[in-house]
C-alpha cells in the first residue's frame, strides 16, 4: 500500500520542527535554532515551488503534497549537512560515553543538561508524524479535499 499523500505548508513543517526541537532539547532552546530554521524554510520553499503538479495557488502559499516517509527523507537530506543541526546530537560537556543511565528515582535537578543531546532521527520523525496527524485532522473536518486548501481560498488569497 502506498503512503498517504499529505497536503501541508512550509510554515507548518517549519513550525513543527521548531516545536519538536524545543521540546526535545535539554535547554529552553537549542543553539542556533533560528539559523537552522531559516535554512530549512529556504529549502522547503524551493521544494514547494519546484514540485511538479503544484498549481500557482499552492506555489504562492508554500503548499505541497508529500507522503510521510518522503517528508522524513527530505528533511534529513536538508538538515544532515548543517553543522549547527549536527551539534544538537552531541553532548556539550564532551562526554563520549555511549550509554547514560537514568531512572525515575533520579533527582531531575541533578541531571546535567550538558550531558544530554537531541536524537535527530527522532526529531525528524516527530515532525513528519505531527504534519501527517494535522493533515488527517484537517481532512476529517473538511470534505474529501483537505481544508488547508479550502482555508487558503476562503482567506481571499490571489489565485494565479
Amino acid at each position: 500500500m502506498a503512503d498517504r499523500q499529505i497536503l501541508t505548508t512550509v510554515k507548518a513543517v517549519a513550525g513543527y520542527f521548531a516545536m519538536w526541537a524545543v521540546r526535545q532539547s535539554p535547554y529552553p532552546c537549542p543553539d542556533n535554532l533560528e539559523k537552522v530554521l531559516r535554512r530549512l524554510e529556504r529549502q522547503l520553499t524551493k521544494y514547494a515551488k519546484d514540485r511538479p503538479g503544484a498549481n500557482s495557488l499552492m506555489k504562492a502559499e508554500g503548499m505541497f503534497r508529500i507522503d510521510r516517509r518522503s517528508l522524513q527523507e527530505m528533511l534529513l537530506d536538508v538538515l544532515r549537512p548543517m553543522r549547527e543541526f549536527q551539534r544538537w546530537n552531541q553532548r556539550k560537556n564532551g562526554n563520549k560515553d555511549t550509554l547514560h543511565f537514568v531512572s525515575r528515582y533520579d533527582d531531575p535537578r541533578k541531571i546535567d543538561p550538558d550531558n544530554e543531546f537531541i536524537d535527530l532521527d527522532a526529531l525528524v520523525r516527530n515532525v513528519a508524524m505531527s504534519v501527517e496527524q494535522e493533515d488527517k485532522v484537517d481532512s476529517f473536518r473538511g470534505s474529501k479535499r483537505s481544508s488547508n486548501l479550502t482555508r487558503v481560498r476562503r482567506s481571499g488569497a490571489a489565485v494565479k
